[in-house]
């Protein structure tokens, strides 16, 4: 079973795709492991990596 936020964001995804917009999903656990390795899921940790996203 997937995470329901990946299954939500896809739809969405789609959905802008479909009116021509550019998308591109960008899933946090997939970042967390590439981007900000070492970050555990504390506040702090967890603001890092949203940082980092973005």
């Amino acid at each position: 079973m997937s995470d329901p936020k990946t299954t939500v964001s896809q739809i969405v995804a789609e959905k802008l795709r479909s009116r021509g917009k550019k998308v591109e999903v960008l899933d946090g656990d997939v970042v967390r492991q590439n981007l900000s390795k070492g970050l555990g899921f504390s506040q702090e940790d967890s603001d890092i990596n949203i940082r980092s996203i973005g």
